[in-house]
């Protein structure tokens, strides 16, 4: 169930957008997601036993979690619309609980799902989907279908179409690409599946021709972000604090020192950028939705303006008509964030984003704790990966169902340790199975 859930939610992400209910401001699979986190944890409570507890690295991220789940919906009281705002803070919602979903059904599901086979065959899953979804992407620059981005880019001398493939543009595309190329580099055979190097190197190279096609400059940021956090791993020989020391100003100050930039430095970029009226999408627009942005968040500098809000906010007004033409004011009033850290610290605040910044320092620092302390290198590997989201999450204004299944995945493997201890001797009372609802595929 797992892998196929990995898989599902990596080949369809396009269909999931695409499909919406309306004035509910919410897909069908949001609303789904929301009633299987209350029957997974009602089915968890009905079979848990000794055998099953949840991890010190699963409660730290729950809290972060709840937190966050908890901050967001207070900032809904600060919207003009509290019924659009309040759906779309159970949009958010609802992802934040996948991880705790997928961890709760591995919890009932231990003895089926050993650590080691568990990130073995998620890896491979991750790969194979990663690789099905460049092919996808080369079967779209030849024949054009699906292909929702009419931008002409060039590699080297020669054109190409922007690709999408099975995703909603190519900057969705290639964070996901990430994902698998980075494990087929450095994953190996215990993280991938793949014993054959000259396999895994094929199909890191097809999906990296893929992540150059998809046109995002922001992939190739974050694939240059993990190889330097993974370097850097190797270079600190097993000193925590050293990379702790380089990496967290990376994830926390450095997003917060670009948006300051991008207000405070805004005449300086203008100057630098040679022709406006291009609209340069995924440079210069960027630039004017932060600036734009944070002009919002000084008029509400503490609860925001509500979940939602930033793409009905009259953003084009704010921008001063002596540096950007109407028309490029009228199309930024219209546009997302593209960054996850502006949208929520406008929208619901600075307690909001500090509680966002503990989702994923919780999760980086679990990985980062058992690949020093237990010398773990597939653990090593994801660290990178998450160290790089968080830097691609400045640029991106998403949340991917596929990887907050993988972060339930990676929560349980990391607390694989309180599982083997609590496990009753065979033969004992304990060791009776208890009784779990069957569609949660306890025995």
């Amino acid at each position: 169930m797992i892998y196929f859930g990995l898989v599902l939610s990596s080949l369809t992400e396009l269909l999931e957008r695409l499909i919406d209910l309306g004035a509910f401001y919410l897909s069908p699979t949001r609303l789904f997601l929301l009633v299987l986190a209350f029957v997974t944890y009602v089915g968890y409570c009905g079979a848990s036993s000794q055998s099953w507890k949840i991890g010190p690295s699963a409660r730290r991220f729950a809290a972060a979690v709840m937190a966050l789940i908890l901050l967001t919906a207070l900032s809904v009281t600060a919207s003009s619309d509290f019924s659009y705002s309040g759906k779309r803070a159970l949009n958010t919602t609802s992802i934040y609980l996948m991880p705790l979903v997928v961890y709760l059904y591995l919890c009932v599901n231990s003895a089926k799902y050993p650590p080691d086979q568990l990130l073995r065959k998620t890896g491979k899953c991750i790969v194979y989907s990663g690789l099905t979804v460049a092919l996808v992407g080369f079967l779209q620059e030849a024949t054009g279908v699906f292909q929702l981005s009419s931008e002409v880019r060039f590699l080297g001398p020669i054109p190409y179409t922007r690709i999408n493939s099975l995703y909603m543009d190519g900057n969705f595309l290639s964070y996901f690409l990430l994902f698998p190329l980075w494990l087929a580099i450095a994953g190996g055979e215990p993280l991938t599946g793949i014993t054959s190097r000259g396999a895994r190197w094929t199909i890191a190279a097809i999906i990296f021709f893929a992540l150059l096609l998809s046109g995002s400059r922001g992939g190739l940021l974050m694939l240059a972000a993990a190889w330097g956090s993974h370097m850097l791993y190797r270079l600190a020989n097993g000193r925590r604090g050293l990379v702790m020391f380089v990496e967290l100003p990376c994830m926390v100050l450095l997003p917060l020192l670009l948006l300051a930039y991008a207000y405070y430095g805004f005449e300086n970029i203008v100057a630098n950028v040679n022709s406006l009226d291009t609209g340069n999408e995924s440079g210069f627009s960027r630039v004017l939705a932060w600036y734009s942005g944070l002009k919002i968040y000084f008029q509400h500098p503490w609860t925001g303006v509500g979940p939602g809000n930033f793409v009905t906010m009259d953003k084009g007004n704010l921008l001063p008509v002596n540096y950007v033409y109407p028309w490029v004011a009228e199309r930024i009033s219209t546009l997302a964030g593209h960054s996850n850290v502006l949208e929520i610290l406008v929208e619901s605040g600075p307690f909001t984003l500090a509680a966002y910044f503990m989702v994923q320092l919780s999760l980086y620092l679990a990985l980062l704790r058992a690949s020093v302390t237990q010398g773990d290198q597939r653990f090593a590997v994801y660290r990178s990966i998450v160290f790089s989201t968080v830097i691609g999450n400045l640029l991106i204004s998403y949340y991917f169902l596929f990887f907050m299944i993988l972060i339930g995945v990676l929560l349980f493997a990391l607390d694989r340790d309180v599982f083997l201890r609590a496990a009753p001797r065979p033969g004992s009372a304990a060791a009776m199975p208890a009784r779990a609802p069957a569609w949660m595929g306890a025995r």
